[in-house]
Parts: C-alpha cells; sequence; structure tokens
C-alpha cells in the first residue's frame, strides 16, 4: 500500500546535528535502510520537514518508517494512504456517487433536517428507523 509519510522535524536536536556535522550521516543511513520511493525536505510551518512516499506492505511496518525519525530526532510523522491514479479508476466512484445521490428524504435520519420538527423529540423513531434500515 502507497502511503505518504510526512515528517516535521522539531529545530532541537536538529540544529545541534547540524553544528555536530553528523545530521547528514544520520539522515543517509535512516532513508538507506527505509527506501523510499521519493522523498523531498521541505519547509513545514516555518521549520524543517519532509515528504517521502513510501511502500508499506502490510500496518505492522508503519513503526519501522516512523522510529527512526522519533528516536533520532524527536520528530513527528503523520501518514496518509495514497492512491494512484490507477488506484482511484478501481475505487468504484461511479456506484458510490449513485448511492450517494440518494434524496434525503428517503434516509429516515434526514426528515427532521427537512421540516420543524426537533430532531431530538423523534430521536427514538429516528434510531428505530436506522436500525430497521440497515438490517432491513
Amino acid at each position: 500500500m502507497k502511503m505518504l509519510m510526512n515528517v516535521t522535524f522539531p529545530l532541537e536536536p536538529f540544529n545541534t546535528l547540524v553544528k555536530e556535522g553528523t545530521v547528514g550521516e544520520i539522515i543517509r543511513r535512516i532513508l538507506n535502510d527505509l527506501k523510499p520511493e521519493s522523498i523531498y525536505f521541505v519547509e513545514q510551518g516555518g521549520t524543517r520537514g519532509a515528504v517521502a512516499i513510501i511502500d508499506v506492505p502490510d500496518s505492522s511496518r508503519i513503526p519501522s518508517f516512523s522510529e527512526p525519525f522519533f528516536l533520532k530526532f524527536n520528530a513527528d510523522c503523520e501518514f496518509r494512504i495514497a492512491m494512484s491514479p490507477e488506484d482511484l479508476g478501481k475505487a468504484g466512484l461511479d456506484k458510490l456517487g449513485k448511492k450517494c445521490s440518494e434524496p434525503l428524504q428517503d434516509f429516515p435520519a434526514c426528515r427532521c433536517f427537512n421540516t420543524s420538527e426537533s430532531c431530538t423529540d423523534n430521536l427514538e423513531v429516528i434510531v428505530g428507523e436506522l436500525l430497521n434500515h440497515q438490517t432491513g
């Protein structure tokens, strides 16, 4: 599974590692281990950052991507699933679009938004209808 990994580096210990002349070697070792498909170093919110495209074959591998940045730099890491145009083509958006185009009044929970009724006045009725709608 392709993922976008967003890394934000705090000023410390990064500044100290730059001054010591060791930051480049640390980053090289991490990247040699991680083997990202691509990585770009960027500014993020006024601090240093990196954006990488990685292949994560199993979610249990996520720590192997983030821990080196956590442990060496006290960095923050965020992950987002990424789709290629081919992946998006397989997503079935046309079918989802048709399903989500049903009028709101056909869905019991939306009825109170189309009238002057209070949703809380009819909460038990709406919940019951929703449960019947899901199982029926």
